[in-house]
């Protein structure tokens, strides 16, 4: 952040930019006090919406705790003929 002619803080950013055989700065600022006034602005959308998302986060777990879910589509790992770590028998031949 700096001050600008008028006193003001701003916060400023800049670039080089080639236009053929010209070189340009680009330069843009923004005071310090009309940034904040848009963040300001956005706070209550933001809040709600986030409220929102923590709801539908608590009413999930709260819904799905203590529920056991049906396995479908295959089989679990403990029906399969697995031989189990440091077994030697292997494959049958």
């Amino acid at each position: 952040m700096i001050e600008d002619y008028r006193g003001a803080l701003v916060m400023s950013a800049y670039t080089a930019v080639s236009v053929g055989e010209h070189r340009w700065a680009l330069l843009a600022d923004i005071e310090v006090n009309e940034l904040n006034r848009g963040a300001a602005a956005e706070r209550p959308g933001m809040t709600g919406l986030l409220s929102l998302f923590y709801g539908l986060c608590l009413w999930s777990v709260w819904y799905w705790r203590g529920r056991d879910l049906p396995v479908t589509g295959g089989s679990l790992a403990g029906d399969a003929a697995v031989p189990a770590l440091g077994d030697d028998a292997g494959p049958a031949a």
